[in-house]
C-alpha cells in the first residue's frame, strides 16, 4: 500500500488553530484591559490620597489660627464642592501667578483652571465634602467641647465607575477658660509675720494675739495682710527686676538700630513684645488671684472691722494700696507696650523678615491684645481701636491668607456684640469680670482711702 506525505494544513487544523490564537488573543487584550483599568483606578486612588492630604493641612491650620474656624462645616449634608475652576476655597489660593503680585484673586489666579495641565484633568472630575462635629456643646464642662472630628468624602468619576475615598481626623479646638491662681500659694506664716511688724509694729508677736488685744476681724486684717505680701513681693522679685532691666536693654538697642530695616530691629522688636506681654500677663495673674481678698476688704474697711488701733493709724495702708494700683498701672501700660512693638513688625519695612507663620501669630496675639484693651475702663478708646485694627486686617489679609481672611471676617461680625464675643472666648469673660467689672471699683475705693 503506497503512502502519501502530507505536505499542508487540513482545515480542520487550519480552525482550530485560529480558534486558539484567537483565545490567546483576546485573554491577552483582555488582560491589557484589566491592567489599564487597574493603573487608572491607581492613579485616581492616588490623587485622592493627595488632596485628603492637602485639605487636612488646611484644616489643621484653619483650626490653630481660629478655635470656631469649622463653623461653616459644622452638620450633616454639607453640599460637594469641586476641585477644579474655583469650586472651593480649599483649592482657590493655591498660586500667585498673575500681577499684582502678594494678592492672590481666587477667580483669577488662585484656583486649578485648564491653563494648569496635566493636573487639570487630572482632577477635574473630583469633588468633596466636608463635615465637622463638635464633640461636646460650648457649655460642656467636659473636655469634649475641646475637639473635633472631621469627615472627609471624594468622589470621582472614572471609567471603572464612580470612585470614592473617605477619611477622618481628630482636631483639638481649645475654648475652655484657662484658670488663673498663684504659681505658688503665699505662706501664711509670713503674711502675719508681716502683719504684726508693719501694721502693729510688734515684732515677734503672733497676730491673733494682737487681734484679740486690740480687736478688729481676723480675716479682714489678714486679706490687707495678704494684698501687701503678694503684690511687695511681685515688686521684689527677679522675674519683675530682671524683666525690667531686659526691657530697658532692648529698648537701648532699638534707638541704635532705628532706621534701618534688618532682621535684628524685628528680633528686637519682637522681643520687646513678648517681654511687655509677660509683665502684663503676670499682673493679671496677680490681679485675679487678689480679687476675692480685695473684694473682702473693701467691703469691711471700717473700724469694727480693722480694730480701733489699725482704724486710727490706716495711713500704714497707704503703700497696701499704692503696690496694688501700680500692679493695675503695669497692666495696661505693659498691653499698650506690647501692642505698639507687636504692631511696629507688621510695618512694610519689617514684615518681610518675618515669615507666614509668624505673621499669623503677631496678627493673633494683637487680636488678643486689643479684645483686652476693649474691655478696659482705662482704655477709653479701647473698643474703637480694636475696630480700626479690624478695617485694617481686614484689607491686610484680603487675598494674601485665607485663614486669617475668614478669621477676621468672623471678628468683626462679633466686635459691636460684647456678650457674643465673651461668650466665645470665656479667657476674655474671666478679664472683663475683673478688668471692667472689678478693678474701677478697687481704684475708686484707694483714691478715697489715701
Amino acid at each position: 500500500m503506497r503512502v502519501v506525505k502530507k505536505n499542508g494544513f487540513t482545515f480542520i487544523e487550519v480552525i482550530v488553530g485560529v480558534l486558539i490564537f484567537s483565545f490567546i488573543g483576546a485573554s491577552y487584550l483582555a488582560w491589557i484591559k484589566m491592567s489599564t483599568r487597574q493603573i487608572e483606578f491607581g492613579a485616581d486612588h492616588f490623587s485622592a490620597i493627595l488632596l485628603s492630604q492637602k485639605l487636612m493641612e488646611d484644616l489643621n491650620q484653619e483650626i490653630i489660627i481660629n478655635p470656631y474656624g469649622f463653623s461653616g462645616i459644622e452638620g450633616k449634608n454639607i453640599p460637594s464642592e469641586k476641585v477644579v475652576d474655583g469650586g472651593s476655597p480649599y483649592f482657590s489660593y493655591l498660586a500667585d501667578t498673575s500681577p499684582p503680585w502678594f494678592y492672590i484673586d481666587p477667580s483669577a489666579d488662585g484656583k486649578i483652571d485648564s491653563n494648569q495641565e496635566p493636573l487639570y484633568s487630572q482632577l477635574k472630575d473630583f469633588s468633596f465634602s466636608l463635615s465637622a462635629l463638635r464633640q461636646g456643646s460650648l457649655t460642656d464642662p467636659s473636655e469634649l467641647k475641646n475637639l473635633y472630628i472631621v469627615t472627609g468624602k471624594l468622589n470621582w468619576k472614572a471609567k471603572t465607575g464612580g470612585g470614592k475615598y473617605e477619611f477622618s481626623c481628630d482636631f483639638p479646638s481649645v475654648i475652655s477658660a484657662k484658670k488663673t491662681q498663684f504659681s505658688s500659694n503665699p505662706d501664711d506664716a509670713e503674711i502675719e509675720k508681716l502683719i504684726c511688724s508693719e501694721f502693729y509694729l510688734e515684732a515677734g508677736k503672733s497676730l491673733s494675739s494682737l487681734i484679740s488685744a486690740k480687736g478688729g476681724d481676723f480675716d479682714t486684717i489678714k486679706g490687707l495682710g495678704k494684698i501687701h505680701y503678694v503684690c511687695k513681693n511681685y515688686f521684689a522679685s527677679a522675674f519683675f527686676s530682671d524683666t525690667l532691666k531686659l526691657i530697658n536693654d532692648l529698648e537701648d538697642k532699638r534707638k541704635n538700630l532705628k532706621g534701618k530695616a534688618s532682621n535684628e530691629l524685628a528680633k528686637c522688636c519682637r522681643e520687646l513684645a513678648k517681654q511687655f506681654y509677660e509683665l502684663a500677663k503676670s499682673s493679671f495673674q496677680i490681679l485675679a488671684a487678689l480679687e476675692p481678698t480685695f473684694s473682702m476688704v473693701q467691703k469691711n474697711f471700717d473700724q469694727q472691722h480693722l480694730g480701733k488701733y489699725l482704724w486710727e493709724n490706716k495711713f500704714r495702708f497707704s503703700q497696701v494700696f499704692q503696690n496694688f494700683k501700680q500692679v493695675c498701672d503695669n497692666l495696661n501700660s505693659s498691653l499698650f507696650w506690647s501692642r505698639t512693638n507687636y504692631e511696629s513688625l507688621l510695618e512694610k519695612s519689617l514684615i518681610l523678615s518675618q515669615g507666614s507663620r509668624r505673621v499669623n501669630q503677631i496678627v493673633l496675639r494683637l487680636l488678643d491684645i486689643y479684645k483686652i484693651l476693649s474691655v478696659s475702663p482705662s482704655y477709653k478708646e479701647g473698643k474703637k481701636d480694636y475696630k480700626d485694627f479690624l478695617a485694617r486686617m481686614k484689607s491686610f489679609c484680603n487675598g494674601r491668607n485665607p485663614f486669617l481672611n475668614r478669621l477676621i471676617f468672623q471678628e468683626i461680625a462679633w466686635a459691636d456684640n460684647p456678650s457674643e464675643l465673651q461668650k466665645r472666648y470665656p479667657n476674655l469673660k474671666i478679664v472683663s469680670d475683673i478688668v471692667e467689672a472689678k478693678i474701677p471699683g478697687f481704684l475708686n475705693f484707694i483714691r478715697t482711702n489715701k
